[in-house]
């Protein structure tokens, strides 16, 4: 459905957008666009003329230069105005605040904080990358919400591990607010999940206690092995009816706890 027929229908039209690497990959990549236009501004080099690798992708754009500050910029004002999206989900968004070091005031977040027409829509970081000092959830500026990781292994251990004391799960449960309170921000900063498009799928977290990613090609050597997922006595799909419903009852455990938690639930297709 295109945003315009969302907008007619009253549904808000948020926009997963990757501001963090491009299709120019590592140095034996195609040349597209940046890397031809000005490749020591667009991306982040290493002292032997490689790229850094944030991303996991080959390469990663810097995005406190200023030329590419306007860039990624003028991209978002295009689609809140030309294509009247209501707000953005930024992949790997730690990259956004990288000076190298991550910083709140980084020029990106400042040029956003600044623009009128960007400062008001909804902003949601999965606040993290793959590099040193990448990981860092609570720590973005008051107009971003957050992907909240703390929630997500909270519950699958409350309710799969058995391990999680009720106190340490009532705070993931109201927003974990040790997290995100900073800066005055409120619970809405908390976007809850149970799964996410990495890693297990719901179902995945009730039927396997291990990852099998065999079949492409990586050895089972990609993905996090701290699932915190529990086969509930059988590895893999199907098995006997009770072993099916205590699944399908783990499942609506987990399903409850973030549709009623406070904070955004993401819930999208997993």
């Amino acid at each position: 459905m295109q945003s315009k027929h969302c907008i007619k229908r009253g549904i808000e039209v948020i926009l997963d957008i990757v501001l963090n690497h491009s299709a120019e990959l590592d140095l034996d990549g195609p040349l597209f666009s940046l890397r031809g236009i000005d490749n020591r501004s667009y991306y982040w080099i290493r002292e032997d003329g490689d790229y850094h690798n944030w991303t996991g992708c080959g390469n990663t754009l810097n995005l406190s230069h200023p030329a590419v500050v306007d860039y990624a910029s003028a991209c978002l004002r295009y689609w809140v105005e030309t294509c009247h999206v209501d707000g953005f989900r930024f992949d790997l968004a730690a990259v956004m605040g990288r000076t190298p070091e991550f910083r709140q005031d980084a020029p990106l977040f400042t040029a956003i904080q600044n623009c009128p027409v960007l400062s008001q829509v909804k902003l949601i970081a999965e606040p993290w990358d793959i590099a040193p000092g990448g990981y860092q959830v609570g720590n973005f500026p008051p107009l971003f919400a957050e992907w909240n990781d703390h929630f997500r292994d909270a519950a699958r251990r409350f309710w799969l591990h058995y391990d999680l004391p009720l106190g340490a799960f009532a705070g993931r449960f109201a927003a974990s607010s040790d997290v995100f309170k900073r800066n005055g921000r409120l619970p809405s900063a908390a976007i809850n999940l149970v799964t996410a498009h990495d890693g297990f799928t719901l179902r995945d977290c009730v039927c396997f206690n291990h990852k099998h990613n065999e079949a492409n090609g990586e050895e089972n050597r990609d993905g996090t092995n701290n699932n915190y997922s529990n086969n509930h006595g059988k590895e893999g799909l199907g098995g006997t009816l009770d072993l099916v419903e205590r699944r399908r009852d783990s499942i609506h455990a987990l399903l409850t706890t973030l549709l009623l938690s406070q904070g955004h639930a993401d819930v999208t297709g997993r």
